[in-house]
């Protein structure tokens, strides 16, 4: 009995000896031939089972490999069992139901590349399942810190940031981020929050035509930038913005737009023609007030001297004091032209409103004497 227990041990021994020595070699594949008959003729032990495990994982046999390890992982004297087991969690693709266990391991770990692994490796599960990262955000922002030329963790944490309403943090990770970097998306979130605060600086319109440029359908973000180059007095550009925007769509906001831009160019029959146009267009109003119109057609006609035009127009807009004021103002007009009854029309207009209107009352007193 003794003298086949002490055979027994020999063999293992030799086995375990001639696997180690594949296994050295970086055999794997007959290190795992070897190992795995070591256990079968009873080899117990924890350093076997270890190597069995390096190697199913060299030879690609992860789902052998992973108990072991998840065995061996505690012990102290396999250190690179941490390291293997969350290598092997990634490559099995089991990042969302091994969440936390690889944050544990990760803690766990002394070696930065080790660490960094797993880092990535989260904030690509987050990326690739759009899976809600808010409570690894600083993860999120030490992977990009590790891939500073990588949109995919950008776009999670602008996204993250936008949800938030934080229009700094994500403006300043945008602007931080190399240019030729940026993806469809990130430029995208950067134009929204960009165009949420309504900005219209230099680098507001780079962005905004980037955006249109990965999706010419983006109307909200056209707008933006038509408004944007209009406030720069770029209008040619606007123009052309705005135009080519209504070549795909006949949008309300749009309209006013080509409309407001004729009118800054002197071209008013043009303006006048697209203002018009946009009072045809279904449900305008849910945009632009049909009163602000007319005081912009109003606007036009007298640019164009066409005072009683522009009369017909405020009559059919409301009283706010916008209105008002220009009817004051075209009475004066009137007025010039030696035109007194339209002049008080005008005054009359804006007395049924407010008597108390400026001058209008005293106006109309002396204004009724050259009558």
């Amino acid at each position: 009995m003794k003298e086949r227990a002490l055979q027994q041990k020999s063999e293992i021994m030799a086995n375990y000896d001639a696997g180690s020595q594949h296994f050295a070699n970086e055999n794997f594949s007959e290190a795992v031939s070897l190992f795995e008959k070591g256990i079968s003729i009873g080899d117990t032990s924890k350093i076997l089972r270890y190597k069995l495990a390096i190697s199913y994982y060299n030879t690609g046999q992860y789902d052998q490999a992973l108990p072991i390890l998840e065995e061996l992982v505690d012990d102290t004297h396999f250190p690179q069992a941490k390291e293997l087991l969350a290598r092997i969690i990634i490559k099995l693709d089991m990042v969302g139901q091994r969440l936390e266990q690889l944050k544990l391991l990760k803690g766990a770990m002394e070696k930065k590349e080790a660490q960094d692994h797993i880092t990535l490796a989260i904030a690509d599960y987050y990326y690739l399942n759009q899976a809600d990262a808010a409570g690894d955000i600083e993860l999120i922002a030490s992977a990009l810190s590790l891939r500073p030329a990588e949109p995919r963790y950008l776009e999670i944490l602008i996204n993250y940031h936008a949800n938030q309403g934080k229009v700094d943090e994500v403006i300043n990770l945008c602007l931080d981020f190399p240019w030729d970097c940026h993806s469809p998306e990130t430029v995208s979130i950067w134009a929204q929050t960009y165009n949420s605060i309504r900005e219209v600086n230099e680098t507001a319109i780079k962005v905004y035509a980037r955006a249109l440029q990965d999706d010419p359908g983006k109307t909200d973000i056209r707008v933006a930038l038509g408004e944007a180059l209009i406030s720069g007095g770029a209008y040619d550009r606007a123009l052309e913005v705005v135009t080519d925007g209504l070549a795909i769509e006949g949008e309300i906001r749009l309209q006013h737009l080509l409309a407001l831009i004729y009118s800054l160019t002197d071209q008013i029959e043009s303006a006048i023609a697209a203002f018009q146009k946009l009072m045809k267009m279904d449900n305008f109003e849910s945009y632009i007030a049909k009163s602000v119109i007319y005081r912009q057609l109003s606007n036009c006609f007298m640019r164009m001297n066409r005072l009683d035009l522009a009369l017909s127009q405020l009559i059919l807009s409301d009283r706010s004091k916008a209105t008002l004021e220009q009817l004051y103002r075209l009475g004066d007009l009137f007025y010039q032209k030696g035109d007194i009854e339209k002049a008080l029309a005008c005054l009359e207009e804006i007395y049924a409103s407010d008597v108390n209107f400026k001058d209008v009352s005293q106006k109309i007193k002396e204004w009724e004497k050259r009558i």
